[in-house]
């Protein structure tokens, strides 16, 4: 039962990464658009670290998301994917600190990291106390 928990956490925290980031990666231009939708400030520059962080996004997910059927792989995955969505809740909750308040569906992204980090978390902390 406790496998079944842990896959279906990478499961659903790498296929998340895997979608956003292919949808970053390649639909970049789409993405700036959905966020910023004046494309004030939008330069090729900005575009192309976007795609580069849409890419790196897209390759954690799918080694985070091999993690589920690969049991070599699934606590380094674990680990990924929870510093992944840590990373995230962290740099927002400092963006909201320092820049203010994001629109709706960047806090909608926020609360799935939220849920996704904290998730991760628990399953980490209770791999190590099974260990």
């Amino acid at each position: 039962m406790k496998d079944i928990c842990t896959k279906s956490y990478l499961f659903i925290a790498g296929l998340v990464m895997l979608l956003v980031g292919t949808y970053i990666a390649i639909t970049t231009l789409d993405y700036m658009t959905a966020i910023a939708p004046d494309n004030r400030g939008v330069s090729i520059n900005l575009l192309s670290d976007l795609r580069g962080m849409g890419g790196m996004l897209l390759v954690l997910g799918a080694y985070v998301l091999t993690g589920t059927f690969r049991p070599a792989w699934r606590q380094p995955a674990l680990i990924v994917a929870t510093a992944v969505y840590a990373s995230f809740v962290v740099f927002r909750s400092l963006g909201v600190v320092l820049d203010g308040l994001p629109e709706t569906s960047i806090l909608t992204a926020y609360c799935i990291e939220t849920v996704l980090a904290v998730l991760g978390f628990w399953h980490i902390q209770r791999k190590t106390w099974q260990a």
